[in-house]
């Protein structure tokens, strides 16, 4: 197990463009933390979500999973590998862009626990979905549509408890938790599929 999550820490630290975009997402949040810990949690959340997305996403986009699997037969490793090291990253991302926030102490402590786990849904979906861009437009289409317009960022729906969770409600990081539950049985049932479909 270790070594599938130095291996999937190893490809997030190696690849030109995730180290460019998790660099680019803590300044981002850094910057945006001036103003309020709330507006720091959804650049942190929604980058983190992209970016892991994209390298668990893209895996299997590019077939390159094909060789973690021949390497690691046991795909429910695999992907225990790539939940974790995500988490880390997010973590790390999070501590990282948090240094800015000085109003509202307390709600890094909350965005410290919904990060992570916007990192670890974003990998299960990632690996349902298969296709980062795919994932990242149907993401960026729910929030608006979903959500937005029609939900009204009011229904306990995935986003939007980690918008609250974020903002310092408690009960919508345990909803949020529940959702990040439910993609993670999601991912480990269909963790059998061909790599090719």
């Amino acid at each position: 197990m270790i070594a599938v999550v130095t291996s999937e820490l190893y490809r997030f630290a190696t690849i030109r463009s995730v180290w460019i975009s998790v660099i680019v997402v803590m300044v981002a949040a850094y910057a945006v933390s001036w103003f309020g810990a709330p507006f720091w949690g959804l650049v942190v959340g929604m980058g983190t979500f992209a970016i892991t997305a994209n390298v668990v996403g893209s895996q299997f986009a590019h077939r390159t999973v094909v060789l973690t699997y021949l390497a690691r037969p046991h795909r429910l490793i695999v992907l225990a590998g790539q939940i974790v090291a995500s988490a880390l990253v997010g973590a790390l991302v999070a501590l990282v862009s948090s240094l800015g926030i000085t109003d509202e102490p307390g709600l890094i402590v909350d965005g410290l626990i919904a990060v992570p786990l916007i990192a670890v849904f974003s990998a299960a979906l990632a690996t349902i979905v298969r296709r980062p861009l795919w994932l990242i437009l149907g993401f960026v289409g729910w929030l608006i549509i979903a959500e937005g317009a029609i939900g009204q960022l009011d229904y306990p729906l995935p986003l939007t408890t980690f918008l609250q969770a974020i903002s310092g409600e408690p009960d919508a990081l345990v909803y949020f938790g529940l959702w990040t539950a439910g993609a993670l049985a999601l991912a480990v049932a269909l963790s059998r599929r061909d790599v090719t479909d």
